[in-house]
């Protein structure tokens, strides 16, 4: 016998109670009939409906995003460019420098100053304005040489910031400086005569030269106190960059030519004038003897840069300056050795250049005395320009 199945009306207001049992409510009120047998609370107040609709982006965002009031300050991005014009050609300069300009100096220079070339000076000039002003120039005077590109930088402005550098180090000397002052003032030697034909320096590019190779040597032996005395092997030495001069053991004899020249003595008696001429000419006869035995070039390009590193005296310095004609004469001899080295980017022009302007300024009578040099300077064959010249010996 099939069973009969009851349908009922569901309860669509029943109370809570009911609708949680899943039985039908008579929904009598206050109180239904099954929560008053079973003395229950009986409620007929409907939950809130959880709206189940998706958040638009906007809602999400404001949701996520904390108020203005709890976000720190950000300051503006300024519109221009970040790397001014000067700091982009100085970063240019630097890492010209290490990559070229470093190796290019090397050549003459021992294996340890190499070293401080490439690696101590860039770092010892991060502590040292004055020092980075001398890399930064070196690299420009270097670029300025092998690239035409370059003949619009600003190299009158970089070898003065420089130079001014440079002596306001000196004038404050100490034992922090001390080494940085001896890698600058190397440094601006190194590039002198190739910084003073590209700013068209007038008068004797030699004698730039000669006061920087003076001042450097103020620097040598002067140790820093505050460390022991093993610590300096640490430190870039700059003194005697060129070996020692006096090792040649060819005689000091003033070459008669130069001799003659200086016989004619317009000064009397003056002994310690005559006494500076002669010793500084006898050891530039020992130089001059280089050429009558085989040589290298790099031992010869040593032993002249030594000559004014080592030989010369301040007081000859100064007779240079004054256009003492004695002391052009000798001058003249000297920068007719430069004719024996590479034509590079430091010497090129040099010697023509310093004969040129002594020619001007040396009084007639004295002309006489610059035709040997003046002559060897333009001869096209190095090895008869070498016989010319030993023949004053």
């Amino acid at each position: 016998m099939s069973q009969r199945i009851r349908f009922h009306r569901k309860s669509r207001n029943g109370c809570q109670n009911c609708k949680s049992r899943h039985v039908k409510c008579d929904e009598s009120r206050p109180r239904c009939k099954d929560c008053t047998r079973r003395e229950e609370v009986c409620s007929f107040e409907r939950p809130a409906i959880r709206s189940t609709s998706p958040l638009s982006d906007s809602q999400a965002i404001e949701r996520l995003t904390p108020p203005s009031h709890a976000l720190h300050p950000v300051q503006d991005v300024p519109e221009e460019p970040r790397y001014s014009p000067k700091c982009l050609l100085d970063l240019r300069l630097m890492h010209h420098y290490s990559i070229f300009a470093a190796q290019a100096l090397a050549n003459t220079l021992d294996e340890n100053v190499v070293n401080a070339l490439k690696v101590q000076i860039p770092q010892l000039a991060l502590e040292h304005e004055f020092l980075m002003d001398a890399v930064l120039l070196v690299a420009m005077v270097h670029f300025c040489c092998v690239d035409n590109s370059a003949e619009h930088f600003p190299l009158f402005i970089y070898r003065d910031q420089a130079l001014r550098g440079l002596r306001q180090a000196v004038a404050n000397l100490s034992n922090d400086n001390i080494h940085a002052l001896r890698g600058a003032s190397v440094l601006l030697a190194a590039v002198s005569f190739p910084a003073d034909r590209w700013t068209n320096q007038s008068g004797l590019w030699v004698t730039n030269w000669m006061a920087l190779a003076l001042g450097q040597r103020n620097f040598r032996g002067v140790r820093d106190l505050s460390r022991p005395s093993h610590d300096d092997e640490k430190i870039p030495q700059f003194g005697g960059l060129y070996g020692c001069f006096a090792d040649r053991l060819a005689p000091a004899v003033v070459p008669h030519t130069i001799q003659r020249a200086l016989e004619i003595n317009e000064r009397g008696n003056d002994v310690q004038y005559e006494l500076t001429l002669r010793t500084v000419a006898a050891e530039l006869g020992r130089l001059v003897s280089i050429l009558k035995t085989p040589y290298e070039t790099q031992f010869l390009e040593k032993k002249i840069k030594g000559w004014a590193f080592d030989v010369i005296s301040p007081d000859f310095f100064t007779f240079v300056q004054q256009n003492r004609s004695e002391a052009l004469v000798i001058l003249a001899y000297y920068l007719a050795l430069f004719k024996f080295l590479p034509d590079s980017w430091i010497y090129h022009g040099l010697p023509q250049h310093d004969i040129g302007v002594m020619v001007d300024v040396i009084d007639a009578k004295w002309k006489e005395h610059l035709s040997l040099p003046a002559t060897i300077i333009e001869m096209a064959n190095k090895e008869d320009a070498e016989a010319l010249l030993m023949t004053c010996l």
